[in-house]
């Protein structure tokens, strides 16, 4: 993956250049629209336990949190492990932070509330935010399919419906079951499963998304084989592709983990499953998408989920389940894989939640003693590593847990 095409590692050598801010809430805020959006308790805990993991994205960097005081967020062990690899960087609380110029700001994603923020610290974002939020939206789902079906790359009766009237939703739900899904909600959230019918839960819950943000977007449900992602990187109207990304969803389509593999294993995978020539074409559909209709307008990441499954015996590829303009957890376990997992390893980059204080750091601990980091030409060949903050009062992380094939 072409680093010096990528904006996160512009300036890698000096980590005050490279500011960032960790917003989670960013679906949320975006589907508000209000720069002074106020976001759930989770996520600004999720935001503080998981402010290190900016630092393993860039290899250099700043990262602003919300603490009054400078925090001692990470465990000594792991401090060691990131000068060994040359990771540089601090995290520092909004209040300390002066801008000296030239800095370079970046986002989990770009909203009202985000661009706000940065605002304290003298920084406009000049970008299109409706525009964001327009391409955000899960309807836009069925207008990108429909270019795949006109392109023999989609069967049209798996095509996506969107209600915007309780009534469709109640004749769809009784003849079929569909996942239901909000149109702006957080990657895996949002979603209601209609399995029975149009029962009180489905009537509840479809009544309340429709109120509240105009329609609901109406899935078949895929006889499911993986789940997959292509990350793409828009800078100054041209789109490069980043990576490909195989992940793991739980029964109710929340993210659970990234496999941390080779660009060349993934991309082998999904030929072996759906053709290569299916998946060169989809490729290509999907850069000619982003060069015409979001490059123009955006900056960043742009992640497009996909799934495998089966359809009529037949394994196929469904290219576009989700798309987010903006930082996914799949390009994240593509950064650290390419830039500090040794070649030929293997492993898992997981989100992880403990409700106890005290059980993360106790859970970190007990599996570094038991999996020890060995390095092989200064990338980790072996080995456990929590990649975010570890204190008692952590209740969120990422973890990477690395094997040697």
């Amino acid at each position: 993956m072409p680093a010096l095409n990528d904006p996160i590692n512009r300036d890698k050598m000096d980590k005050r250049r490279n500011i960032w801010l960790l917003n989670f809430e960013h679906d949320l805020a975006l589907a508000s629209g209000k720069p002074f959006y106020i976001p759930p308790k989770v996520a600004t805990a999720m935001n503080e336990d998981l402010s290190p993991l900016p630092l393993w994205l860039s290899g250099s960097a700043m990262v602003l949190t919300q603490q009054l005081t400078t925090p001692a967020a990470i465990a000594p062990a792991t401090k060691a492990l990131m000068r060994q690899l040359g990771i540089e960087g601090e995290l520092c609380p909004w209040v300390h932070f002066e801008p000296q110029g030239g800095e370079h700001y970046h986002v989990w994603g770009w909203d009202p509330q985000s661009a706000q923020q940065l605002r304290k610290v003298g920084y406009e974002y000049g970008e299109d935010l409706a525009h964001i939020k327009t391409w955000s939206h899960r309807g836009k789902t069925i207008d990108l399919l429909k270019t795949f079906v006109s392109n023999g790359l989609f069967p049209a009766s798996l095509l996506p419906r969107k209600a915007t009237r309780l009534n469709e939703v109640e004749e769809w739900t009784r003849h079929e079951k569909l996942i239901l899904k909000a149109p702006l909600s957080g990657s895996g959230r949002g979603i209601w499963w209609a399995l029975n019918g149009f029962d009180f839960n489905v009537h509840r819950w479809s009544n309340r998304t429709i109120s509240t943000q105009g329609c609901i977007l109406c899935e078949p449900i895929w006889e499911k084989t993986g789940d997959f992602a292509m990350e793409f990187r828009c800078t100054d109207g041209k789109v490069l592709f980043a990576g490909y990304s195989h992940f793991m969803a739980d029964n109710a389509g929340v993210y659970r983990c990234n496999l941390l593999e080779s660009d060349d294993t993934i991309g082998a995978l999904l030929a072996q499953k759906v053709g290569g020539d299916t998946l060169k074409n989809v490729r290509k559909l999907w850069t000619e998408l982003l060069t015409q209709s979001i490059a123009p307008h955006y900056n960043g990441i742009v992640g497009i989920d996909m799934l495998t499954g089966l359809v009529e015996g037949q394994e196929r590829l469904n290219p576009c389940v989700e798309i987010n303009l903006r930082m996914t957890m799949g390009m994240a376990a593509r950064l650290v894989y390419d830039q500090w997992i040794a070649p030929g390893s293997t492993g898992e980059y997981r989100t992880i939640h403990f409700k106890q204080d005290g059980e993360l750091q106790s859970h970190a601990t007990e599996q570094r003693e038991q999996h020890p980091v060995e390095l092989v030409d200064g990338k980790i060949s072996k080995g456990y590593v929590l990649l975010t903050a570890e204190t008692e009062q952590t209740h969120y992380g990422v973890e990477i847990d690395v094997q040697t094939t």
